[in-house]
């Protein structure tokens, strides 16, 4: 078996160097490049804790609108209702998931 020279051996590692950090830089310009084209349909919100939203999300607007600060009552009373309804006795689910 023969071994390739010294020179040889620099050649390919700083070929092998080369192409990973152009590939690395390659990856990190184009997410930078996707963000920055979803971010223009996102306007910066001011609840919940100053997250992003769409700007054509009408379902966030109805909930923060609509329902406002007391947004976590009105989740809590929707669990409520759905656990009432699922009632064996009302008789108003007639197959259930059961995962065991």
């Amino acid at each position: 078996m023969g071994s390739l020279h010294k020179w040889e051996m620099w050649a390919y590692f700083l070929f092998w160097i080369g192409g990973t950090i152009y590939g690395v830089l390659r990856v990190f310009i184009t997410s930078f490049n996707v963000t920055n084209r979803v971010m223009d349909g996102l306007d910066l919100g001011t609840w919940p804790f100053g997250k992003y939203k769409d700007n054509g999300d009408t379902e966030w607007m109805l909930w923060v609108h609509l329902f406002g600060v007391r947004l976590l009552q009105s989740l809590l009373g929707h669990f409520v209702v759905a656990r009432i309804c699922e009632l064996p006795f009302l008789g108003l689910v007639q197959y259930r998931f059961h995962a065991c």
